[in-house]
């Protein structure tokens, strides 16, 4: 079996559409007010691709922005966050979790194997205790 990397733009257009659930007309809006230009990469040839983390990013801001109304920003931080444990050592992230504040807001932590918790996410320490009782539970 071949591997994927995270990072390198190989997807097309309509490859996301159908890996991610989208429609056409929501991700050419999502696109459009990605005004810091950090999904998809355009190719010498003009045509905008697309890596693994950038279908992962569509896939998560699809679901939650559609379906919990949570804002594409918010989102894009925890996928940041995903982005960054999964190119960690793979002793270092341990089992993922995904909870949402009351402020809509989500938040990525994982627990190692000793049961210590890792915040992920640019959130405070309020979360970081949600996350801990969460845990727990």
């Amino acid at each position: 079996m071949a591997s994927i990397s995270f990072n390198d733009p190989q997807f097309t257009f309509a490859e996301v559409l159908a890996a991610s659930g989208a429609q056409s007309d929501w991700l050419r809006s999502y696109l459009a007010r990605d005004t810091s230009g950090r999904i998809g990469t355009r190719h010498h040839t003009g045509r905008l691709l697309f890596s693994l983390k950038d279908v992962v990013t569509i896939a998560v801001v699809h679901a939650l922005n559609a379906k919990l109304r949570i804002a594409p920003a918010a989102v894009r931080e925890m996928t940041d966050a995903l982005g960054r444990i999964i190119a960690s050592p793979d002793d270092a992230a341990g089992e993922i979790h995904i909870a949402v504040d009351e402020h809509r807001e989500p938040f990525v932590w994982t627990i190692d194997s000793n049961g210590v918790p890792t915040l992920w996410s640019n959130q405070t320490d309020d979360e970081m205790a949600v996350a801990h009782e969460l845990t727990r539970a």
